[in-house]
């Protein structure tokens, strides 16, 4: 390879590794997200809530899964994937204040509450695992990177080119992709250096059950 082609080889190569973390996310940008929509619980007032206060917005955040729960606005990027962790992530926040609340009937009412949300959680993190891996492969695609996702959970991801040819880069890619795809509770990452490949590279990834609320406080 004469030096111009290696300029070329290395700058490729360095464009690859920047479209990827922009086109499969960031996971630091989940818990900089403020936005939400008039379906996602809000805190009205930065004072201490009263009991009666807490036990107003449970029965309101229970009330709410009386209809389907609607994904609809939780697709199409993965900044709109992410919204839905901050959406669990709010719902977290107000079982905690009903269990902590010092009032018995709202402890019970986070308790019903807790059991809605965990019972949407393990219908949505697969499908959110499958939405995620799908758009990561639109948005990769044209930079022949591939991107599948599998298993019975969709709990494996699995990414393929020639940019993962080389160790280093399959290391730097897994240090920049590790944040985000255990906050949605991947439990393993694949990497080949082309489609078909039997061989490949895997980590392991620690995360968090499906049923386990979601926080960002941790």
């Amino acid at each position: 390879m004469n030096q111009l082609n290696f300029k070329k080889h290395i700058f490729s190569l360095v464009c690859v590794a920047f479209f990827i973390i922009i086109a499969i996310g960031s996971a630091d940008d989940t818990t900089e997200k403020s936005g939400t929509d008039s379906s996602t619980p809000v805190e009205t007032s930065e004072k201490p809530q009263t009991p009666v206060e807490i036990s107003v917005q449970l029965k309101q955040e229970i009330s709410s899964f009386d209809k389907p729960f609607d994904h609809s606005n939780y697709n199409g990027s993965i900044e709109n994937v992410q919204m839905e962790l901050i959406l669990f992530s709010l719902w977290t926040n107000v079982i905690n204040k009903g269990e902590n609340s010092d009032d018995e009937s709202n402890q019970k009412l986070a308790s019903q509450l807790k059991k809605k949300v965990v019972t949407l959680q393990l219908k949505e993190f697969p499908r959110m695992r499958k939405a995620y891996g799908e758009i990561a492969a639109k948005n990769l695609w044209e930079n022949d990177v591939y991107v599948t996702v599998q298993g019975e959970t969709n709990g494996i991801i699995n990414l393929s080119g020639g940019f993962f040819a080389t160790n280093k880069n399959i290391q730097s890619t897994e240090n920049t992709l590790e944040k985000v795809l255990t906050e949605f509770r991947f439990k393993e990452a694949r990497y080949r250096w082309y489609k078909g490949a039997d061989e490949f590279t895997f980590y392991k990834i620690e995360s968090p059950k499906d049923s386990e609320l979601v926080s960002f406080n941790d």
